[in-house]
């Protein structure tokens, strides 16, 4: 978000959400359960608000799989 230059509060507006909210998905190692429909709202948020010039945000911007 910060290289799209989206600020907590901005996202949360969009998604009609508490800007604490957003900052506690950010902050985490491990992605609280959301289904699949709150990671969408949250890529059209992300791309809705983006700068110009960084494309669509995708998932795997979003996340980093971990093997054990």
């Amino acid at each position: 978000m910060a290289r799209r230059r989206i600020t907590n509060k901005a996202l949360a507006d969009e998604l009609n959400a508490h800007p604490t909210s957003i900052s506690r998905i950010k902050t985490q190692d491990v992605l609280p359960e959301i289904g699949g429909e709150a990671l969408g709202r949250l890529i059209d948020g992300i791309n809705k608000l983006s700068v110009e010039g960084f494309g669509d945000c995708t998932l795997e911007e979003l996340t980093e799989l971990i093997s054990k």
